[in-house]
């Protein structure tokens, strides 16, 4: 298994004073865990976004800080965004042992669609994340459904129906339905009332309306 590391540095910098660390592309963040005590850190922008990108929240990290004096193996915990602008405002990251088993959410990918897209019908996703139990490097970084297995409309994928690592534990209800591949909704046409055509329309005139003198 290919090895993912994340350099950080230790951070002296809290509170207010962390924006100076953003504008130099830098996200504060925090690593803590049963063994550890918690330690502020910083972590680059470009190395961050690498590194998510390939773990995801799933998959163990090498975090070596101050360029390798320490090592923890972590996992993403956390990313918190900030609100007005699609950046990273801050990150989690869980120290574990590669002893001891973990409880995670991994998430649903669907694959080979082509096959329901061309029969026309609809997939219906009902759970995007499965939650797992597992040692760190047994767990799967995601859980990818085959549809191509849809042939015909009512057809559903159950959690019993998955086939993981055995040293995964799901922890989800057997009978849960992770998609569905449901026939196309029938669209009913919209009724458009009758209007009278302005031209032939007679405006309602009182009885004694013709009667009355200028």
């Amino acid at each position: 298994m290919e090895i993912i590391t994340l350099p950080a540095k230790t951070r002296e910098i809290t509170g207010k004073k962390v924006s100076e660390l953003r504008n130099q592309d830098m996200i504060p963040a925090i690593v803590y865990g049963k063994a550890i005590t918690p330690q502020n850190i910083s972590l680059s922008a470009k190395d961050f976004d690498k590194v998510f990108k390939q773990a995801g929240d799933t998959t163990v990290i090498d975090l070596q800080i101050d360029e390798s004096k320490t090592h923890h193996q972590v996992l993403i915990q956390n990313v918190e965004y900030t609100p007005i602008r699609d950046r990273i405002n801050h990150v989690e990251l869980l120290a574990i042992s590669l002893t001891d088993k973990v409880k995670v959410s991994i998430p649903v990918i669907l694959i080979n669609t082509e096959t329901a897209e061309k029969l026309g019908g609809n997939l219906i996703l009902n759970l995007d994340e499965i939650e797992v139990e597992a040692l760190p490097n047994d767990l799967p970084h995601q859980i990818e459904i085959d549809c191509s297995v849809f042939t015909e409309f009512g057809h559903t994928i159950y959690i019993r129906d998955l086939q993981l690592n055995k040293n995964v534990k799901i922890l989800e209800e057997l009978d849960s339905p992770i998609v569905s591949f449901d026939a196309p909704e029938k669209i009913e046409e919209e009724v458009k009332p009758i209007v009278e055509d302005a031209t032939n329309a007679k405006p309602d005139v009182p009885a004694n309306e013709g009667n009355k003198s200028e």
